[in-house]
């Protein structure tokens, strides 16, 4: 299994999934994006009872794709490993989308059956300031669909790092996101071609000022 458990460097890669999910898949996941120099942690977690409302609860499996991941590691290896990330991720959601996921919350917070978005997989990663960017992927995704939200979330994020934004992403995010916890939800609206950024308190009313698009232009 290659897991490089290193404690001096931090991970450029950390999985964090439900005791639900076979340790089979994550292992597979593993040996796809295996690389020299690639540094990856795993966290099995217990199932338990949760006091989050359902968009801040963690999903069955979380990736986190660290700073040092686009601004060293990637850099030094080029695309060859962005091909073998993408490759692991897909792998991941067909593997993960077809197991259960039930959650039990507490209180009055409940998980709705309307929810539009998987509780299978999301993606995060941090951002300026402490903020945490959570990308949550629409449940019904065939897999063209996934391919390309997931290949808007690598562009994102790679423009992102390399300080590469359009002017339109950056005023969407500077002057539209609603921070819960410095957490900013994200979803990529694959029939509109575009990000929306999420406000929980605005379930139904996605608004489109709200909204931005990652020009062609960009990597």
């Amino acid at each position: 299994m290659p897991l490089n458990d290193d404690e001096a460097q931090p991970p450029h890669l950390f999985i964090d999934h439900n005791d639900f999910m076979p340790d089979e898949m994550i292992d597979e996941f593993q040996s796809i994006i295996n690389y020299k120099n690639l540094v990856v942690s795993v966290n099995k977690r217990k199932t338990t009872l949760y006091a989050s409302a359902e968009w801040f609860i963690p999903t069955a499996i979380v990736l986190y794709i660290s700073k040092p991941y686009f601004e060293s590691f990637l850099r030094e290896m080029g695309k060859d490993h962005y091909q073998l990330l993408k490759k692991g991720i897909k792998h991941l959601w067909s593997k993960a989308r077809s197991i259960p996921v039930k959650y039990v919350v507490s209180g009055k917070k409940k998980v709705s059956q309307s929810n539009p978005y998987s509780l299978h997989f999301t993606i995060q990663t941090t951002g300026e300031n402490s903020i945490f960017f959570k990308f949550m992927f629409e449940k019904n995704l065939n897999d063209d669909a996934f391919e390309e939200t997931l290949q808007q979330i690598m562009k994102f994020l790679i423009n992102f790092h390399d300080e590469n934004l359009n002017s339109e992403t950056i005023e969407a995010l500077s002057k539209n996101t609603p921070l819960f916890g410095r957490v900013v939800l994200l979803t990529y609206d694959v029939k509109q071609k575009q990000f929306i950024i999420l406000d929980p308190k605005e379930k139904e009313q996605a608004s489109q000022s709200n909204a931005f698009r990652i020009n062609d232009t960009e990597q």
